[in-house]
């Protein structure tokens, strides 16, 4: 067999130099080794085109990502529940193959809000460390009850990731937009006579759902709920709770305003005797006194009187007399009945008051 034949035989491209090769190299049958060690192998066989290598069941050297220890055999998870109380400066938690190192991460979700100065986080045992932000310990109120955050170790203590503040003020934004709905239709004093935008007198005057959305939201959502007198209620009705809104039919499209100008308020507290909103009439304390005097045989001489409350006896200037039983000639004695001697009088019956504008809020606009 010449050189060239040979050659064409083990490298050509006819079927002959497929049979030739399996010849001198034989195909192997066993299946590929799993991983290990790199070595050069002894085996006289050849792999086939369509082997397959077995998948590695874990990392031949497990790595630490994050502070976490992997290898390849299970999940890997950061997040941890803080159920440490408020008050306990060291909080604890809890995260599976965890190891203490710089710029390890945790994710801790707390379910009570902070209240201690300069708490610390114990992760798995590996020892209380501060928690940080801005470099500065944290302190009552920074972390809050069902907030999840982000912590990394910087070698000294834990450092919370993100701007911990703008939490805290989109929680202040809620609060006060929650504290901004409940004034909707709540009387308020009000520091001048002209009436500011978004605001209505109360004295009656019907408000449209459709021009005060929210007032109409709140109204729906039962915010004046024992404050709305029924919508057919009568005249009398009426006139017995000025405090209250009536709506302008069974199905509103609004509510007519209480009446309360010119009116005291009173504050009610549950368990009274008149329901929120009623309205009482004018009335006074009871005006009382006495009086009393005597004169002498034959109506003569004034011995003795004596006045209190709203009666005095006027004696024209005459001094009591000491009763000798002798008849003097004096002149008559005069009572007199006045209810400013005990009791504040004026136009109407008043309590100390002060005339100040009250006003009440309807809540955004309508938007167009």
């Amino acid at each position: 067999m010449s050189a060239p034949f040979l050659w064409r035989k083990l490298f050509g491209d006819d079927t002959s130099a497929t049979q030739l090769l399996s010849g001198l190299i034989p195909w192997s049958s066993k299946a590929p080794l799993a991983l290990g060690s790199a070595s050069a192998g002894k085996a006289e066989a050849a792999a086939r085109e369509d082997h397959v290598h077995p998948l590695p069941g874990k990392l031949l050297t497990a790595r630490t990502i994050d502070g976490i220890s992997f290898d390849g055999g299970g999940d890997l998870s950061r997040y941890a529940l803080c159920s440490t109380a408020g008050a306990t400066v060291a909080k604890t938690v809890t995260v599976s193959n965890f190891l203490l190192k710089v710029g390890a991460v945790v994710v801790v979700k707390f379910a009570n809000t902070n209240t201690a100065a300069s708490p610390t986080l114990n992760v798995s045992g590996t020892g209380a460390k501060g928690i940080f932000f801005g470099g500065a310990a944290i302190g009552a109120g920074a972390v809050i009850a069902g907030r999840t955050y982000t912590l990394v170790y910087d070698g000294v203590g834990w450092e919370l990731v993100g701007d911990l503040y703008a939490q805290q003020v989109s929680d202040l934004i809620a609060e006060l937009d929650f504290l901004r709905k409940l004034k909707i239709g709540a009387p308020r004093y009000h520091c001048s006579t002209t009436l500011p935008d978004r605001h209505a007198w109360i004295n009656g005057d019907f408000i449209a759902f459709e021009d005060a959305p929210e007032f109409g939201e709140k109204y729906e959502a039962g915010g004046f709920d024992g404050m709305v007198m029924p919508w057919d209620a009568d005249e009398e009705h009426q006139a017995a709770h000025l405090g209250q809104f009536r709506p302008d039919s069974a199905n509103p499209t609004g509510l007519f305003l209480p009446v309360d100008g010119g009116q005291f308020f009173r504050n009610w507290g549950p368990g009274g005797d008149n329901p929120a909103g009623s309205w009482a009439s004018d009335a006074m304390r009871a005006l009382t006194g006495m009086a009393s005097f005597a004169r002498g045989s034959g109506g003569g001489a004034i011995l003795m009187d004596d006045a209190e409350g709203v009666f005095h006896v006027d004696r024209n200037g005459i001094s009591v007399q000491a009763y000798t039983g002798g008849s003097t000639n004096f002149p008559l004695s005069r009572l007199f009945f006045d209810s400013s001697r005990n009791t504040p009088t004026g136009p109407e019956n008043v309590p100390p008051h002060i005339w100040q504008p009250v006003i009440l809020y309807l809540g955004r606009p309508a938007q167009v």
